[in-house]
């Protein structure tokens, strides 16, 4: 009986999970661009992006799929994708090829595309902002993948053009926390670090995607944790894939497609007595009410407690209490993510042994703060008037007389030097000195 009614719940899931996903209208804009006219050519975004956008079909995307575009195609393709999106749930961009940051603003690069100057950017390049704006204005769920990091001679004029403009390597960090909710970005390897386009069919990153991406059941948080452990172990921990999320639900590339349901137990016996149902156990055609009632009527002791994921405030203040506990310093754990919040999480990523790739609050990386058993991450920093002693800062101590300044120096004050001075003088004059025998003797 327990097993069927275990069999009955596992279908409630798998139906309630497929239904989610087939309601969704899901389309996506995947580019590979990798013959490149003025700088390197890449030999793997075209494999990247037919293999992605295969896989995208057949997990019910409407996919619009460009290969090689020039700029005029890229902005007729990213128009196309545009008019695609009205009415869509789910918005997705994967690009696959050469992009660069300049002055922390992220540009994708079309084929033909020729860079001698900053201003070159607003005629050669696209913003990435360029394509978001058009996604998070139709939709409610945007999802970002960039295999856009690897080294990129695109930039190196710039550099020598103007002293004013900062390219950097690899892409710029996309402030999620200034985006709508519902936004999921991945980049192949750090904001800042250069990504490998690979020696296979694929890069690093794109394979991984592919290996896991039709996992049935496998919310997108914990897809991304595979992807980037086989990339970080695939590339001999060079490459380590970062994530950012303001997601607020489950979504799933996959729904269930099966359950493995407990056996039933067979019967001993042939009596009535065996046959008959336990009475603790009412008939599931009897209870009325959702799936959750039901499971819950039918087996309340076999089903554990499911906690939600955290978000907003209550997300934060969880995130600022761990960092707390790691000795990081985030201030008071009230929810707001401010900068304080913000640089105690950079101390931690920086002096932490676990790879991160999250540099924003979100689910993930509570999960891995709490997973640490250490009492102190973050070495202790004290103010110029305070020591280390014993984990702690301690005030300063002086000699006597003397005071601690705001730099944390010892000085006597001017009173009381004045005074020594003076008390000095005086004493000195009371005295009644004379010679005698060549020697100044004083009373």
């Amino acid at each position: 009986m327990r097993g069927f009614v275990a069999a009955i719940f596992a279908c409630i899931l798998l139906f309630q999970q497929s239904a989610d996903a087939l309601e969704e209208r899901r389309v996506a804009l995947v580019i590979g661009n990798g013959d490149y006219e003025n700088t390197t050519p890449l030999q793997n975004p075209n494999n990247d992006a037919r293999d992605i956008g295969r896989v995208l079909e057949s997990l019910g995307f409407e996919v619009v799929l460009g290969l090689d575009l020039t700029g005029r195609q890229m902005r007729g393709i990213i128009r196309d994708f545009a008019d695609r999106l009205r009415n869509a749930d789910v918005g997705l961009l994967f690009y696959a090829g050469h992009a660069l940051q300049v002055n922390d603003v992220n540009y994708l690069a079309p084929i033909d595309a020729r860079i001698e100057h900053e201003g070159d950017l607003d005629f050669e390049t696209i913003p990435l902002r360029f394509v978001l704006k058009h996604i998070e204005r139709e939709v409610k769920t945007v999802l970002i993948f960039l295999d856009a990091c690897r080294d990129n001679p695109l930039a190196l004029p710039l550099l020598a053009s103007s002293r004013s403009t900062r390219a950097g390597r690899g892409l710029a960090r996309i402030d999620i926390d200034a985006r709508k909710e519902g936004t999921y970005v991945a980049f192949a390897t750090e904001p800042g670090s250069i990504a490998l386009d690979g020696s296979g069919r694929n890069s690093p990153f794109t394979k991984a995607l592919l290996d896991n991406i039709k996992r049935p059941g496998i919310d997108l948080p914990s897809l991304m944790t595979d992807v980037r452990l086989q990339v970080y172990e695939e590339t001999n921990r060079r490459q380590i894939p970062w994530t950012s999320s303001s997601l607020l639900g489950r979504f799933y590339f996959a729904p269930a497609t099966a359950v493995e349901a407990a056996p039933i137990a067979p019967v001993v016996g042939s009596s009535a007595e065996a046959l008959r149902p336990e009475p603790a156990e009412p008939p599931v055609a009897e209870i009325q009410g959702t799936a959750e009632d039901v499971v819950a009527a039918v087996i309340p002791d076999q089903i554990p407690d499911v906690v939600a994921p955290l978000a907003g405030r209550e997300l934060n203040a969880e995130i600022q209490k761990e960092l707390r506990r790691l000795g990081c310093d985030p201030g008071s754990p009230d929810g707001i993510w401010g900068r304080r919040s913000q640089s105690a999480l950079e101390r931690f990523l920086k002096h932490t042994p676990v790879p991160v790739a999250s540099t924003g609050p979100d689910f993930e990386l509570l999960l891995k703060l709490r997973e640490l058993k250490a009492s102190r991450v973050c070495p202790v920093v004290c103010s110029a008037r305070h020591v280390v002693r014993d984990g702690r800062c301690v005030l300063k101590s002086c000699p006597s007389g003397q005071r601690l300044s705001s730099k944390g120096n010892c000085y006597t004050p001017k009173a009381a030097a004045n005074a020594q001075s003076t008390g000095g003088q005086s004493s000195q004059s009371s005295q009644r000195c004379f010679e005698f025998n060549g020697q100044r003797i004083c009373e």
